[in-house]
C-alpha cells in the first residue's frame, strides 16, 4: 500500500454496508422524487453524487450535481456508460477497498470546479462518499447508492463530518499519518515528520 493511501478494516465492513445518511427507497423516478424532496428541504450548497448509476440520475434530471465521481462499474461489473457532459474531468486512481492519498485533493479541486465537474476513478470510487462528505462544505448533500434498497442522502453537518472522521481515523494506514483540520474542512493527509 502506497504511504498516504488508506485502506478499509475488514472489521469496518459491515458498519460501512450500512447508509452512512438517509435511504431514498427505489430507483429510477421514485428514488429522483426523494432527491427533489432532500434538495428543496434542504436547499444544499453542493450537491455530490458518487457512482455511475447515481450520477447518471443527476445528470438525466432537471439539474445536475456539482461533482460526479464514477469508475465505470455499477455492483463491481463494468457498464458500457451513458456518455454525459462534464465541465472537466479529474482523474484519480483509487484502489478497492481503500482511499488514495489523492483522493483528498482531487476531491477538494473538483468541489473548487463545480457545475458538473467528474472525477473518473480508476478502480473503486465506493469509500469516495467518504471523502466527499468530508471535503464538501458544511449544508451540502451527497448521494450515493444502497445496493439493492435505493439511494443515499447524506447532509454534510459538522457532527456527520466528526462520525466519518472516526472512521478514516481507524482505517488501516491511518496510524502513518496525521490530519489536520482547518475550520470545517478535512484535510488532505499530511506526513508526519517527512516520512513517506
Amino acid at each position: 500500500m502506497p504511504p498516504g493511501d488508506l485502506k478499509l478494516r475488514q472489521s469496518q465492513r459491515a458498519l460501512l454496508k450500512r447508509p452512512i445518511g438517509s435511504l431514498i427507497p427505489g430507483s429510477g423516478d421514485a428514488a429522483w422524487r426523494g432527491v427533489l424532496e432532500a434538495v428543496s428541504k434542504l436547499k444544499p450548497k453542493a450537491i455530490v453524487a458518487v457512482g455511475d448509476e447515481t450520477s447518471m440520475l443527476f445528470a438525466r434530471k432537471e439539474f445536475g450535481a456539482d461533482l460526479y465521481v464514477v469508475d465505470g462499474a455499477v455492483m463491481r461489473k463494468r457498464v458500457a456508460g451513458e456518455v454525459f457532459k462534464a465541465k472537466k474531468v479529474l482523474r484519480l486512481r483509487n484502489p478497492p477497498g481503500s482511499i488514495s492519498g489523492k483522493a483528498w485533493e482531487t476531491v477538494r479541486k473538483g468541489l473548487s470546479i463545480g457545475g458538473g465537474a467528474a472525477i473518473l476513478v480508476e478502480g473503486e470510487e465506493d469509500l469516495l462518499a467518504l471523502v466527499a462528505v468530508l471535503e464538501a462544505p458544511l449544508g451540502s448533500l451527497v448521494f450515493y447508492g444502497q445496493p439493492g434498497e435505493g439511494l443515499v442522502a447524506v447532509q454534510v453537518t459538522e457532527a456527520k463530518k466528526e462520525e466519518l472522521r472516526k472512521i478514516v481515523d481507524g482505517m488501516e494506514g491511518a496510524g502513518r499519518i496525521r490530519r489536520k483540520r482547518e475550520g470545517n474542512v478535512f484535510q488532505r493527509p499530511e506526513w508526519q515528520h517527512g516520512a513517506r
